[in-house]
This record gives C-alpha cells, structure tokens and sequence, in this order.
C-alpha cells in the first residue's frame, strides 16, 4: 500500500505543468496532501503486528509523504515571494539559504540523533499519542494524536530541508555562474555616480521618449537600476534637490553627454 501511495503521489507531482513554478508548487501541495490524507486513513485502519512495526513506519515511511508537503509548500513561498528585480535574487536566496541551516543548527541535537542511526530513543519519538500544536487546516493530520508522533514533525523536516537546502544552494550557484545581465543581455555596471543617471532617467521621462510618453517613471528607473545593477534610492528627491540645489544650476551629465557626441561628430568631420 505504500508503494502504491509512493507512485501516486510522485506520478501526481511529475504530471503537474512546469510553466509556472508557484502554480505547480500549488498544485503538488494539493497533490501530495490528499495522498497524505490516504496515508493516514491507511495507517489508523491497519493492524500493526507490534510497537517495532508501527515504530518503522512512523519513523521511516511517514516522513517520505509528509517531507514532501513541506518541501512544496517551501518552494511555492520560495517562488510566489521571489522578488522580480535581479539584483535582489541573491539576497533573497542568502535569506531563504540562512533560513534552512538555521533549522539544522536549533534542532542539531535530532539531526544527530537520526544521522547516527541510534534507536534508543525511537519508542519516544515514533510511537503515535503526540498532539503538534499545528491549527492551520492543512496540517489537521498531524494534530490527531493516533497519527502523530513526537519527532514526526522534525524527521519530515530532516528529509525536506535537505532537499530544499541543495535546491537554494543550486539556485544561487546558478545565479552566481550566469555572466548575462538583465534579461540574459551582456552584464553591465553603471560606474557613474547615481544622480548621473537620474538626469539621464529623468530626461527620457520628461521628452516622452519611451512608449510614446506612457511610460511611468517608476518603470523606467526600475528597468535602468535593473539594466545597470545599481540601487536609485529616492530618485525624485535626487533629481528635485541634488540636481536643483548643484552651484552651476546646470545638468551636469547630460551637458557632457552633449559635448562628447559633438567632439566625436567633430571627429568624423575632420575625416
């Protein structure tokens, strides 16, 4: 019977779309907890011969189904709260990463007990007659005392924050490696001061430049900071003070954008 749950739940989750990773972490999460459920009601329905068998089970076959309704409902967070720009996708990660070996550091004392293949204390954390303190709907098995365990809720965990701790580090390896910028163009770095780039942002607002002047100026300073991989804080305080309060009372950058292309067409004149 649980070979039979093991291929329905993974059969379920591999036929789900990959188009959208939140979408189909969303539909393994229902995936997964209805074969959960199947489990449950298989296991309280089951004459166990002895407390060695029924240990087994709680320990060993419970947590490969109930990792992975943790695991998804991880990487559904992961995904649905991933920020869009770029430049925050490894701060994210580091988060999300620290997050992980947080768990293992505060509950180091079980990750060696069941690391160590010790079984001396396995009648106290397998044996069902434990009630979690877990009240969202989704985890009411787990609040049934005939189904659940004292360490049940850690050694689904153990098995999920593994498999979520090399999918983070895989991810931010990934993003580490790639030497492509935005949208997979060539990577480049704004290496002038910020408010020089505020003129230039300012100035395809103002003239109407983009999309025919419909352009939101939050838009194209989010796509310049992206483009660029730079930080604008407050640019409209930037461009309403910085560049109104400067002693020559002159756009500064956007004069030099000036006079550069007038010395080049000087150039190719002389030619």
């Amino acid at each position: 019977m649980i070979d039979e749950l093991l291929v329905e739940m993974k059969m379920g989750v591999a036929g789900l779309a990959f188009e959208n990773p939140a979408k189909r972490a969303h539909d393994a999460i229902e995936v997964v907890f209805g074969v959960v459920l199947k489990l449950k009601d298989f296991a309280l329905s089951y004459g166990f011969t002895d407390d060695a068998e029924k240990i087994r089970f709680y320990k060993e076959y419970k947590p490969l189904f109930v990792s992975e309704l943790y695991y998804y409902l991880q990487i559904y967070r992961l995904e649905s709260e991933r920020p869009e720009p770029s430049r925050l996708q490894k701060v994210y990660l580091r988060k999300r990463i620290k997050a992980v070996t947080d768990w293992f550091d505060e509950h180091k004392a079980y990750c060696k007990y069941a690391r160590s293949g010790h079984t001396d204390r396995d009648a106290e954390f397998y044996l069902p007659g434990y009630q979690h303190e877990i009240y969202t709907a989704l985890f009411s098995f787990d609040r049934d005392p005939a189904f659940c365990t004292a360490k049940g809720h850690e050694a689904a965990l153990l098995l999920a924050n593994r498999r979520l701790l090399t999918e983070l580090e895989s991810q931010m390896a990934a993003l580490k490696k790639s030497s492509g910028g935005f949208l997979g163009l060539p990577k480049l770095k704004w290496t002038f001061k910020a408010i020089d780039l505020v003129e230039l942002i300012y100035g395809l607002y103002l003239t109407g430049a983009i999309n025919n002047g419909k352009a939101e100026l939050k838009d194209i300073a989010e796509t310049f900071q992206q483009v660029f991989d730079v930080k604008l804080d407050n640019y409209s305080f930037t461009f309403t003070q910085s560049i109104h309060y400067r002693k020559s009372g002159s756009i500064r950058f956007l004069r030099e954008m000036i006079e550069a292309i007038l010395r080049k067409l000087d150039e190719l004149d002389g030619k």
